[in-house]
């Protein structure tokens, strides 16, 4: 943690694809040849992301207590054919250390991709429905995963936007009875399931807040 209050999750850099290679960050599934690249966009950098054949994530690993560092925020733009929606999910991981015999794959169940086991998933998820409602709300059949939904109705443009989510307010949300004091952020990562390969996802910089 910086002395502005700030982790850095991801960012781009040239590094990046021997840091994956080599599983020096939080690093889910293999991403084909291609799929994860570093490029600029309307004068950033940023890492590009598509779907392959098997979906993948990368990430951080981290141990921070929830209400010491409870924003998520990160900058992403889309390349992509409308038809094909925006291919990556913003993920959160939030454990209690108390609870080591309780903790379940959230992101595998929900997703398919295999991340640290927690007792709790926050994942920001795009959606092309423009009827879908906003906010945040249980995913079905997964009672400890909770879905963001966020810039709703993707529309196809190409500018760079800026999200994020307090993970507090959310368990505090979905899960009152969760001890908010005890949790801990574990990781974030980005998931990219497998989909239609000409979707294009161009993440900006990922980080955790104070």
């Amino acid at each position: 943690m910086g002395p502005s209050g700030v982790l850095p999750i991801l960012a781009p850099s040239n590094d990046l694809e021997r840091a994956v290679g080599n599983r020096e960050i939080l690093v889910a599934g293999l991403p084909a040849s291609g799929a994860l690249t570093i490029t600029r966009h309307l004068g950033e950098d940023a890492i590009s992301m598509r779907p392959a054949a098997r979906g993948y994530a990368i990430g951080r690993s981290v141990d921070s207590l929830l209400v010491t560092t409870p924003y998520v925020e990160w900058t992403w733009a889309a390349l992509t054919p409308a038809e094909a929606g925006l291919p990556i999910i913003i993920a959160a991981g939030l454990a209690d250390p108390a609870s080591d015999d309780r903790r379940e794959d959230l992101a595998y169940a929900a997703f398919g991709i295999e991340l640290p086991s927690v007792d709790y998933l926050v994942a920001a998820v795009w959606t092309r429905d423009l009827t879908a409602a906003p906010g945040v709300s249980l995913m079905a059949n997964e009672p400890h995963v909770g879905i963001l939904q966020t810039r709703r109705g993707f529309s196809g443009s190409t500018a760079w936007y800026r999200d994020g989510v307090d993970l507090e307010s959310v368990v505090r949300q979905l899960w009152p009875d969760a001890d908010v004091y005890g949790l801990h952020v574990r990781f974030v990562a980005v998931i990219v399931p497998a989909g239609d390969r000409n979707a294009r996802a161009l993440l900006g910089e990922l980080s955790l807040h104070k």
